[in-house]
């Protein structure tokens, strides 16, 4: 795991060998990275927040004026008790992944060794983000790590540098593809998809009794109430959209994964070009782009899209 070759990585970084490594590439790389995975991260949160968010709508509907029913503060205290603790395995490789992406862009765009330093000790908390699997340092690896630490931030150079990038990418290339198929495998054991829809689905369903509502109350104005079936169909399109997200979601981290292998073994067998990396650079924005509107994922699907079971699916996929 990231925190079991972190203090090799370190090590590495002060004494491996020279090889010329673009950092300006590496910073766009790293920060492609950054954002894709941003988007994991969310998906991860919503699904921690999927019970707090039905409970919360739940109150709402609750209270809403329909009944004399007062809200008490005490309602509240049931809702802490469900949240992923932050010990989660999900949430830890989530992190991790994310801070490690976010800590290489960091050195790669160093210019001096606070900045150094800064990337430097980005990584350690990146490789503590999993601490989860029992692998935390023990005070003798922190000790050394620290020390490691203090090396990288004195005497800056663009050569350091270089050695520090190559090292730490290819050193810790074996346990961002093992966090990767993990957290994976967690995604689909967990049935994260399964919750985040039950979530979905039943905030929309007191929405649209709350419009039903509404309507019956008062009669609304045409040009109301298509704003108010405009928001809700796009609430259901969302809703309905939940499986493609899960599935762009294990693709996102899949393309991280070998994105990643293919930067580090371009580094050891010395192939490492700035038009391999574009082209990797470009698969992850692209995957990137797909979470940005339900429009976008939806388009993922090459052969268009079908309702199956209320949800929207790729055209042709088994039930």
């Amino acid at each position: 795991m990231l925190n079991k070759h972190f203090l090799a990585v370190l090590s590495l970084a002060v004494v491996g060998g020279c090889s010329h490594v673009p950092d300006t590439e590496v910073a766009d790389f790293s920060q492609s990275a950054s954002n894709m995975l941003e988007h994991v991260s969310g998906v991860v949160n919503e699904y921690n927040d999927a019970k707090l968010h039905r409970d919360l709508t739940l109150l709402a509907a609750k209270y809403s004026g329909s009944s004399n029913a007062n809200l008490k503060s005490s309602e509240f205290e049931p809702l802490a008790e469900f949240q992923l603790p932050d010990s989660s395995p999900i949430l830890g490789i989530s992190n991790a992944l994310r801070e490690y992406a976010n800590a290489l862009h960091r050195l790669a765009i160093a210019s001096n060794e606070a900045d150094v330093s800064l990337a430097a000790f980005n990584f350690y908390q990146a490789a503590e983000s999993s601490s989860w699997n029992g692998l935390k340092p023990s005070e003798q690896e922190a000790g050394l790590i620290q020390s490691a630490m203090a090396t990288l931030a004195s005497g800056y150079s663009e050569e350091k540098k270089q050695r520090v990038l190559k090292s730490i990418i290819v050193s810790s290339d074996p346990a961002i593809s093992e966090l990767s198929d993990s957290l994976i495998e967690l995604i689909k054991k967990n049935q994260i998809g399964t919750a985040i829809y039950l979530s979905r689905s039943y905030v929309l369903s007191e929405e649209i009794q709350d419009f039903n509502r509404r309507a019956d109350i008062r009669q609304l104005p045409l040009n109301k109430s298509r704003e108010e079936i405009e928001r809700l169909y796009e609430q259901w399109e969302t809703m309905a959209a939940t499986p493609l997200l899960v599935e762009q979601t294990l693709q996102a981290i899949d393309t991280f994964k070998s994105t990643h292998n293919e930067l580090s073994l371009s580094l050891v067998n010395e192939t490492f070009s700035k038009a391999t990396l574009i082209q990797t650079q470009a698969r992850m924005k692209e995957v990137s782009a797909r979470f940005n509107t339900t429009k976008n994922l939806l388009a993922s699907c090459k052969t268009g899209v079908e309702v199956q079971d209320s949800k929207l699916v790729c055209k042709g996929e088994a039930k």
